[in-house]
């Protein structure tokens, strides 16, 4: 087998097949969105394989997470390369820089996650009372019970951290749940259930990232004590006292249970000798995702170099580079030169995931002097794939009020029902549908709206749901961005976000934070094939959508809807009719009619004329349309 058998087993165009001719010590591949990256470096292992003889053994691949570990790994075995997580003979090696670290130590550790030792911890103190009640319900605005019994359902089962480890035997609460003020939140779609989740999920991942940003600075828990906390920031008054009790707590808990954590795996092997005979070997060390390392992981990468002197390739994309929060640098990627002089950069810049039209838009949108500019081409025409879906807001409603938020979800959501039936009816390809979003908040609502309706089933589409993070490296034939709104919660991200605990050790609101989050925006808008439909409110619509180049955009306004029988005519023509009601409209006294669509139960008078509608949906709080089904409940 020779080179240009590769090409042609892989179909490498002409950029792709660069790399593998190339004969730098250092490469640097510049990989651009749906650019074929990891196919490319797939192609360029098989070769070293195949044509140079390299032993498969003699490789190593390091990715961001193990999710993309095990996604290229099985790349791998697809295109006849054998891979494995660990050394084995005879396969080349696809590891998380976690993983490697932890191979390197000399002796055994446990790995004990700060995140499920706080839980435990953090429910201790709620049930010892240890905890201020009025701040702990202002920012969680639930009772104690509550969120204790959501910790307990949800994280504690499988995890054993001796006086820590809680069951429903140790909690008299549980006996009381006839109490009048206990609220119980179902675990099926509740939304206020999955709002309780999701800032559970914040307040961990800050105190994570916090205790993180302290161990790869090299601090002893003591540097803690000397943080204070300004009255005026309200969760950092009522978080960091319970982090330095509980991160003290939680170093004691490893050294007494030869226990590690997540940022040990990388620490730990920098301060022992880790020349062993799982890199000794070496000849050739690809890291995925290059934009995305930070100080740690850089580190143990020279380390890792210095002893094997293996040939070095990265791939990345410094417009992509969405992950500072986990204190990862830009700066490695966009100044690659800096930390490695004597290299060569290889640019890809043909995709065939998006259209010549969304590479133009995309690109000037992201540009700017700071990164590696880049030409992204396609032999792909779509004249406008930006589709900015605009509805007007409810006169006097405001849309960063958040006892007001339900409704505008509620309107969203049928917008986006709407749009699949749009993507359903189009004669494009089209069954495979990426709904994204900022915040998983911004998921709840329409994910329980389309389920509820049976969208996924009646529209014949294939529906999955992501945040902005973690669509990143997937691609669909159509997407749908959720809350691209100008609020503090909407695109970009306007939270507070010196009132965390990462402002104390890691970002801060800052200019260079604003630029990640076009970094974010631009890593959702080109997960599509096909169009990008970005949802948002007249006059409310967020900054990066005034930015977009008009050239490449399709405006659309959206009648306001308020409930499901809006575009009443647009749902009848796939509705069921179940049978006529003993009700009659107060309009035009016809009959109310139940209907079923999908799983969705709902009525409407025969005429439903525009007079009709104002009297159903006007008026949110009459809910005369409930009133009227009040025999069929199911259906609202």
């Amino acid at each position: 087998m020779n080179t240009q058998d590769v090409i042609n087993k892989f179909d490498l165009n002409e950029e792709q097949a660069s790399i593998l001719s190339c004969e730098a010590k250092v490469k640097q591949i510049v990989a651009s969105a749906g650019t074929g990256k990891s196919y490319a470096m797939i192609a360029d292992i098989y070769h070293k394989i195949n044509v140079e003889g390299v032993n498969p053994e003699d490789i190593l691949v390091l990715s961001y997470g193990r999710a993309c570990a095990d996604e290229f790994r099985e790349k791998c075995q697809k295109n006849g390369i054998m891979a494995a997580k660990r050394l084995q003979r005879g396969a080349v090696r696809v590891a998380t820089f976690h993983s490697l670290g932890y191979s390197l130590l000399k002796n055994n550790k446990n790995i004990i996650m700060f995140s499920d030792f706080f839980l435990h911890y953090l429910v201790k103190m709620l049930l010892n009372k240890e905890i201020d009640e009025a701040m702990f319900k202002k920012l969680f605005t639930v009772e104690y019970h509550t969120i204790i019994k959501y910790i307990l359902d949800n994280h504690l089962e499988s995890n054993d951290f001796g006086d820590f480890n809680l069951k429903y035997e140790h909690w008299p609460l549980w006996r009381c749940s006839a109490n009048s003020n206990y609220t119980y939140y179902s675990m099926n779609g509740n939304y206020k259930y999955l709002e309780l989740k999701d800032k559970l999920d914040l307040l961990l991942g800050d105190a994570t990232t916090f205790v993180s940003n302290e161990k790869e600075q090299g601090y002893d828990e003591m540097h803690l004590f000397k943080y204070d906390a300004d009255p005026g920031k309200p969760i950092l008054t009522f978080l960091l006292p319970i982090v330095k009790e509980v991160y003290v707590e939680y170093l004691k808990f490893l050294k007494d249970n030869n226990g590690i954590d997540f940022s040990d795996m990388i620490l730990l092997p920098l301060k022992e000798d880790i020349k062993t005979n799982d890199i000794k070997n070496l000849k050739y060390i690809y890291v995925d995702e290059f934009q995305d390392i930070s100080d740690s992981r850089y580190e143990l990468l020279q380390e890792v170099l210095s002893y094997c002197d293996a040939n070095l390739i990265v791939a990345g994309d410094d417009w992509q580079a969405i992950m500072s929060f986990n204190g990862c640098k830009i700066d490695y990627f966009s100044k690659f030169e800096k930390y490695f002089p004597e290299h060569e950069r290889i640019f890809l810049n043909t995709t065939y995931r998006l259209s010549d039209q969304m590479c133009k838009a995309s690109g000037e949108f992201i540009d700017n002097e700071y990164m590696i500019s880049k030409n992204l081409v396609s032999p792909r025409y779509h004249e406008k794939p930006i589709k900015i879906s605009l509805i007007e807001p409810p006169k006097g409603m405001d849309i960063s009020n958040s006892e007001e938020e339900y409704l505008f979800k509620e309107i969203e959501a049928n917008m986006v029902a709407q749009i699949l039936k749009e993507i359903s009816d189009s004669e494009e390809l089209s069954n495979n549908v990426y709904i994204l979003y900022r915040y998983k908040s911004d998921r709840n609502y329409v994910r329980n709206y389309i389920q509820k309706l049976g969208l996924e089933k009646a529209l014949d589409l294939n529906i999955e749901y992501y945040t902005f993070h973690t669509s990143k490296g997937l691609e669909a034939n159509n997407i749908i961005m959720l809350n691209c709104n100008n609020h503090a919660r909407g695109v970009p991200s306007r939270i507070n976000i010196d009132d965390c605990l990462c402002s104390l050790n890691g970002f801060s609101a800052s200019d260079s934070q604003y630029d990640e989050e076009r970094r974010l925006f631009y890593t959702a808008i080109t997960r599509t094939k096909q169009n990008s439909y970005i949802c948002s409110f007249t006059g409310k619509q967020s900054v990066f959508i005034d930015e977009l180049n008009t050239k490449f955009v399709e405006l659309r306004h959206f009648e306001e809807i308020r409930g499901i029988l809006d575009g009443h005519e647009h749902w009848m023509e796939y509705a069921d009719f179940i049978e006529e009601t003993d009700y009659k409209c107060p309009v035009c006294s016809e009959p109310i009619w139940l209907y079923k669509f999908g799983e969705m139960y709902f009525c409407a008078c025969a005429d439903f004329s525009e007079d009709c509608k104002k009297e159903f949906f006007g008026n949110k709080k009459k809910k005369l349309a409930i009133s009227y089904a009040k025999p069929h409940r199911r259906f609202y």
